[in-house]
């Protein structure tokens, strides 16, 4: 159960860090790294 909640908590981490990106290189970085985190969910 910790592994879930610390990573939704990141995935959403990384969704206001996208936001908070003034190139959009750095977003995509953070929208890629959520992503990841995302689909890790998906398997545990």
């Amino acid at each position: 159960m910790f592994e879930v909640d610390y990573l939704r908590r990141r995935a959403a981490q990384e969704r206001v860090a996208a936001l908070k990106a003034e190139t959009m290189k750095v977003f995509r970085a953070h929208m890629d790294m959520a992503l990841a985190y995302e689909l890790r969910l998906l398997g545990a």
